[in-house]
């Protein structure tokens, strides 16, 4: 059994509500593993019964009883073996309902003496994967069940260095590009890529089952340094390293897998590149020392000699170019106008100058020349090979490290890792000519960006509603029912019925609307419209009705504004100020002054209030209570939050929700102010406003002219 194959399962499943039933064995067994290799079983049958668990169990129980009792050595006839008596053995054992083969799943295989074999029933996917491909070796062809002699055929092969094995239900794939879980499991350890995947699909909806098995064997300088830090694998230290990525960690293998990686931690220090200065002042030193120490030292005043006719003749070879140089230029400029009164200063005759100054300035040309060379080379030249290979093992000994503690649960020192992971890679070169180099580098720490500051990838989110680009701008959104209303910047706004969306519809905005300037709900729950003149509409049954208000005389403007408990509320950034207006029928009388403290409030944005009232700007939320402030939330996040955020949050959420517009970003956080989530996606480029159904797991996103929907995770 090879100690450094990595192996990791991909296994996500609803109890209650997923449409499958599955379960994923490997053998824990260390004595077992050494006598026989490693046996692995992946089962998931669909539409189950109440029964189905219990055959599952007895299944897996008769799979493992009869292969690590076969006599046999060589690993695939020991397979063949197995599956051969599991062939008469599961007729006679299938529950009652025997159709229950339509919807079996199943894959059984063994790793031993370096070789892999495995056989399916049903719907599988396999691929071998590395830094450059994906090979399918499963293929797309359907199989008939013989009932007889239900497994037929063994795929056998070997994954080499470098490369991975990844065994999956269909589901995966059509959640995750193929090409997106090469670059994870290519680029780190196969127990992370198990979680970044599992982060990956956490959002899909609880009926779609995933299950999944990664092999993986590492490149031979990572066993090497393995090896040089932790020593050869022990069955025990197997033991501890096999409970690692089955989520068993016991205070033993803790320190075990500490040992392992913290793969040179005391690393040299990444070789600073010599200045010109320093690689000119090296090489005159140098071959004046080798002169020096050599025979030729007697004959330093000849070897004089020969240099000073040497540079007599460089010298007479720069004079007449610089001569013939200046009688050019005179020739070109004396049709200038004005050209004849500087003459006399242009034309000069180099050979008056003293012998002294003629030497000088040979010597100082001779001394440019190679100057100039040196700058221009080192301009375009990149780290050394040397200085790559160290800068790549800083690179995986901070990677190694930062895994190690989000296996740990410590994701304050994962950050602070992270912190000198980012140094390291300003440090990558970004010439062409190594970027096959470093590319791989750069996945992993993007990988564990995303791993760190939970970002999720979405991949394509629901286009719910879209118009022209070239059409009057979408400017918000709002929620009515099962009506969203799309509110345009001029003209009229849309109404997308959620449940018939062939029953959408245009509506003009009234003769003196001036323009839309922010949305949001009145205290009742009806959406609600503001235009540039500061008139209030409220929207009801397809019509827009004027809501009586009388503003502050000191209010500047209206940058954000919500509703809770009868009350809408309307922050005044330019003015420092929060206003509370009472709804009484379409009227919302006179303001009256919330905020009681004298806060700093010209750089928040954006408001949110469910009892407690946050305002939000890019690096933090305060929390306002009764008007007063309550505390400050600090938002530690990266990628750094931009200059453009809103908020939004209900009296029933659970979470507070950020729309990074800048960055084009949901961000999820709970109410001290943890980071939950951060969603993007390539689809995202213009957010602009958003919809939070948090009970829903569901969020609608104004992105540019059209209205997508995404799934959030459950909320915890």
């Amino acid at each position: 059994m090879n100690n450094n194959l990595q192996i990791a399962r991909i296994w996500q499943q609803d109890p209650v509500h997923a449409n499958a039933i599955a379960d994923i064995y490997i053998c824990q067994n260390p004595e077992q593993i050494k006598k026989s290799g490693l046996l692995f079983v992946l089962v998931n049958i669909h539409n189950p019964r109440s029964d189905y668990d219990q055959f599952i169990g007895a299944l897996i129980e008769k799979i493992e009883n009869i292969y690590y009792f076969c006599p046999l050595e060589d690993s695939t006839k020991m397979l063949e073996s197995t599956l051969s008596e599991l062939n008469a053995w599961l007729p006679q054992n299938l529950p009652a309902d025997k159709k229950i083969l339509q919807n079996l799943d199943l894959l059984i295989g063994n790793y031993r003496d370096e070789l892999i074999n495995f056989a399916t029933l049903g719907q599988w996917q396999g691929y071998i994967l590395n830094n450059y491909k994906a090979t399918d070796v499963i293929g797309t062809e359907k199989i008939t069940i013989n009932p007889i002699k239900i497994f037929q055929n063994v795929i056998t092969g070997k994954v080499d260095q470098g490369f991975s094995l990844l065994l999956t239900g269909p589901s995966l794939l059509d959640y995750i590009a193929l090409e997106k879980i090469r670059k994870i499991i290519s680029t780190i350890p196969a127990s992370s890529a198990a979680e970044q995947i599992k982060n990956m699909i956490a959002g899909v909806g609880p009926r779609v089952s995933f299950l999944g098995l990664i092999i993986k064997q590492p490149l031979a300088e990572q066993e090497i340094n393995q090896a040089r830090q932790s020593g050869s694998y022990s069955t025990q230290q197997y033991q501890q390293w096999n409970n690692q990525f089955n989520s068993k960690i016991t205070k033993q293998s803790k320190e075990s897998l500490d040992n392992l990686l913290a793969t040179q931690k005391e690393t040299q220090k990444i070789m600073t590149q010599p200045s010109s200065w320093q690689t000119l002042a090296l090489i005159w030193v140098n071959t004046w020392q080798k002169i020096s120490q050599s025979s030729l030292a007697p004959w330093s005043k000849k070897i004089g000699g020969k240099i000073n006719s040497l540079l007599k003749i460089l010298y007479h070879g720069f004079v007449n170019l610089l001569s013939n140089l200046s009688i050019l230029l005179g020739n070109q400029l004396k049709n200038i106008k004005y050209f004849n009164f500087f003459r006399p200063a242009l034309y000069f005759n180099i050979k008056n100058f003293k012998f002294t100054l003629r030497h000088l300035i040979v010597l100082i040309i001779i001394i440019l020349i190679p100057i100039l060379f040196i700058l221009i080379n080192s301009a375009d030249q990149g780290l050394s090979q040397q200085q790559l290979t160290e800068l790549q093992n800083n690179i995986n000994a901070k990677s190694q490290e930062i895994e190690s503690a989000l296996i740990y649960g410590n994701r304050d020192r994962a950050k602070q890792i992270w912190q000198e992971l980012m140094d390291l890679n300003k440090l990558l070169p970004t010439d062409q000519n190594n970027d096959s180099n470093v590319q791989g580098l750069r996945d992993q720490i993007v990988i564990l960006t995303d791993r760190i500051w939970n970002i999720r990838n979405l991949e394509q989110p629901k286009i719910v509603w879209s118009q022209e680009q070239n059409q009057t701008t979408v400017k918000g959104i709002s929620l009515n029912n099962n009506f969203l209303i799309a509110w345009l910047e001029n003209n009229g706004y849309w109404r997308i019925d959620l449940q018939d969306g062939n029953n959408n519809k245009y509506f003009a905005y009234p003769a003196n609307f001036a323009g839309w300037k922010i949305n949001g709900y009145l205290p009742n729950g009806q959406p609600l419209i503001i235009d540039q003149n500061n008139n209030f509409y409220g929207w009801q049954n397809d019509s827009l009705n004027k809501i009586t208000v009388t503003l502050s005389s000191g209010s500047r403007d209206i940058t954000s504004l919500d509703s809770y408990n009868g009350r809408l509320y309307i922050f005044d950034q330019g003015n420092k100020q929060i206003y509370r207006y009472q709804q009484n029928n379409n009227s919302l009388g006179a303001a009256s002054l919330w905020l009681r403290d004298n806060l700093e409030l010209q750089n928040y944005q954006s408001m949110a209030i469910d009892g407690n009232l946050y305002l939000v700007k890019n690096d933090s939320i305060i929390v306002l209570n009764n008007g007063r402030s309550n505390r400050t939330m600090s938002l530690n996040i990266q990628p750094i939050l931009s200059n453009s955020l809103k908020i939004f949050t209900k009296p029933d959420f659970i979470n507070l929700y950020l729309l990074d517009q800048g960055n084009n970003k949901l961000i999820v956080l709970n109410k001290n102010g943890d980071l939950v989530n951060q969603y993007q996606s390539s689809s995202f480029n213009q957010l602009k406003d958003a919809i939070i159904i948090e009970k829903d797991k569901k969020a609608y996103l104004l992105n540019g002219q059209q209205i997508l929907e995404m799934t959030i995770e459950k909320v915890k």
